[in-house]
């Protein structure tokens, strides 16, 4: 993997083959990488919701671009634990269609079938944890 700050400086593409901008002078670098809701800033709360249906491999979700959802996020996708059990992760679904206030995705990985009210997170703000 190669240093974020080599990237920059060269104007080379990361290893998702995004184009990665220089910080200005004196900007913190923080700032400059991108976060989960693709606003220049580091992700500050995780978004969270459910399930609303499920069609084979897609699942649709009731969080949106009104929410910070843009396309290519990936969503964790979890049942909640019976008696306070510890949650049970079921799959991931990654974002292709963003509405305002929905967001629709394909099954990427997948520990269980995903029924309708099953909880959602983000990837980005889990991994922040």
């Amino acid at each position: 993997m190669r240093d974020d700050r080599q990237v920059r400086e060269q104007g080379q593409d990361d290893e998702r083959g995004r184009r990665v901008q220089a910080p200005e002078s004196g900007m913190n670098v923080q700032r400059s990488i991108p976060s989960a809701f693709n606003t220049g800033g580091p992700a500050v709360s995780p978004i969270r919701g459910t399930v609303t249906e499920v069609r084979g491999n897609l699942a649709s979700l009731n969080v949106g671009q009104a929410d910070g959802v843009t396309r290519g996020m990936s969503f964790m996708v979890y049942r909640q634990g019976h008696d306070g059990a510890a949650p049970e992760y079921v799959a991931t679904v990654e974002i292709n269609r963003v509405d305002a206030n929905q967001s629709a995705g394909q099954v990427v990985r997948k520990n269980g079938d995903i029924r309708t009210g099953d909880l959602v997170r983000d990837d980005a703000s889990f991994a922040q944890r």
